[in-house]
């Protein structure tokens, strides 16, 4: 972290030059920063992954040295003032990592739409951005004054970028260069470029801030599915996530969906879509009644919107708050559209019996290693429990807007969020998030009764782990059970074994 730690990112200018025939990248990232701690040797740490290559830095006009090390480049700089803004010129080239199921398996994908023309496409959330150009590889650090790219395309096919067109320029030697600029602060892996023989439709919603700039870009023979199927899930989905999350994050940089030949990616105010303009998910068998009645793609992307891009962790590791409130807002969703007994069927569908606790949700920092195993789906179970103790829609909701003004376009830590919903639920959540989140157990109820009398307890769980739940035994009053014996008086006998409810992601086991 020593070349990382003394500098601040302020905004990235990239230009970029795909190289169809060649599956290569020529480029530049005009890196602004500032310096933020006093050091003796000023040693900028760049992030590049093989087989690309840095050509050259420049800085002040100056070529400076490089030192490669593995994937990371050391550029030694002179001396800096303290508190002062710089701009290096990074110049990169080479062919780089290829995906061949994005975005998943993270890279540049080279692919053609179904009349043969080149379509070029990227993904970069887990493997990280460098995988396709130079950067400060960590995302507790975005450029806070945003990011320009600038895409050089032949002149048959169009580029689109993050945020809204600023140019676009006839080189007048076959080729174009579009230019798109964000003003928000954006992370690494939510910059993208999108080639292709695209046409824009654009559209106008009208949202809780006003006029929306809602635009589409999708292959020139899927024109038609736009306003008869894309715009109708967006101002949906749209609406539903504005009402429960708050006003959509980035206005000034407009919304798009952007058409891609892969399933989806949250892509900053150009989100990919690739779920064929249909209900289902593509790519995915075994799907509920539910899951037929809305496009999960445009959702969940949408979600990430709030949540992964303007509230972005500052760790990979726990990514269960980007992908467990965006989850969590399918179920939403569903329920806006269909009610709360139809979501509860779609969340019970998608989640009850299909993850294992391999791992803890949070595991190892500082070495870019994501969430737990299964973390979609436990991160969507902790919200939904959440939801369910709180146990006051209306103030969840309230918590829910609160969440996303307090860490509005910031990097946060799973801490921070644990804490804010803690203090504004007014409920002790702290041992729940510590048992959940960095314990790969979950919680037994254990039950044992004695005539009309029940004992019960949690166990296999953290020291001092309690949580309040209710019982099919209990009419609906809450228990809070601790890992101490406590007991209730029964109405009658229990004829039946004791059940809790799917929101509870708890285990039951009845003594002897």
């Amino acid at each position: 972290m020593e070349g990382r730690r003394w500098w601040d990112l302020k905004h990235y200018d990239l230009f970029v030059t795909p190289h169809v025939s060649q599956k290569s990248i020529t480029g530049r990232n005009r890196i602004s920063f500032e310096t933020v701690e006093s050091v003796q040797n000023y040693s900028m740490q760049i992030d590049l992954q093989a087989p690309l290559v840095i050509d050259s830095a420049i800085f002040e006009q100056q070529s400076v040295s490089l030192q490669q090390e593995g994937d990371a480049w050391f550029i030694r700089l002179p001396t800096l003032k303290y508190k002062s803004d710089h701009v290096i010129d990074i110049y990169y080239s080479g062919t780089p990592k290829e995906s061949t199921n994005p975005p998943w398996d993270g890279g540049i994908s080279w692919t053609a739409d179904s009349l043969g023309r080149p379509w070029i496409t990227l993904g970069a959330q887990l493997v990280g951005a460098s995988v396709w150009f130079p950067c400060k590889e960590h995302q507790s650090d975005e450029p806070e004054r945003g990011a320009s790219i600038s895409i050089r395309v032949p002149d048959t096919l169009k580029a689109v970028g993050n945020g809204r067109m600023s140019s676009q320029i006839d080189n007048k030697d076959g080729t174009v260069t579009y230019k798109w600029t964000v003003v928000n602060p954006i992370n690494n892996y939510g910059i993208a470029f999108y080639i292709g023989k695209y046409k824009e439709v654009p559209l106008l919603y009208k949202g809780i801030k006003g006029n929306l700039n809602t635009d589409y870009w999708v292959l020139d023979y899927n024109l038609d599915k736009v306003q008869s199927y894309l715009q109708v899930e967006v101002e949906k989905t749209l609406k539903t996530l504005e009402y429960w999350f708050g006003a959509y994050p980035f206005y000034e940089d407009s919304f798009k969906m952007v058409e891609t030949p892969y399933p989806g990616m949250e892509h900053q105010s150009a989100v990919a879509y690739g779920n064929g303009f249909k209900y289902g998910r593509i790519k995915i068998n075994n799907l509920g009644f539910w899951d037929l009645k809305t496009d999960r793609l445009v959702v969940h992307e949408i979600a990430h919107e709030w949540f992964g891009n303007s509230i972005t962790v500052n760790d990979i590791t726990e990514n269960w708050i980007h992908e467990g409130f965006a989850g969590f807002a399918e179920e939403l969703f569903i329920e806006n559209q269909y009610g709360k007994k139809a979501a509860k069927e779609f969340f019970e569908f998608r989640t009850i019996g299909k993850t294992k606790n391999l791992e803890p949700l949070i595991r190892r920092y500082g070495v870019f290693e994501s969430g737990g195993s299964y973390m979609y789906l436990r991160g969507w179970k902790l919200v939904h429990m959440l939801r369910t103790i709180i146990d006051d829609d209306k103030q969840f909701r309230v918590i829910l807007q609160a969440l996303s003004s307090q860490f509005y376009h910031k990097t946060v830590n799973s801490s921070d969020v644990e804490a804010f919903i803690n203090k504004a639920s007014g409920k002790n959540l702290k041992p729940l998030f510590n048992q959940y989140l960095r314990n790969k157990e979950i919680p037994t109820f254990e039950y044992r009764l004695t005539g009309k009398k029940m004992y019960y307890r949690y166990n296999g769980c953290i020291l001092g782990f309690e949580m309040p739940i209710k019982t099919s035994f209990t009419n609906g009053k809450w228990l809070l059970p601790t890992m101490k014996w406590k007991s209730i008086n029964l109405k009658g006998i229990p004829k039946s074994p004791l059940y809790l409810d799917t929101d509870f992601y708890v285990n039951v086991d009845r003594l002897k």
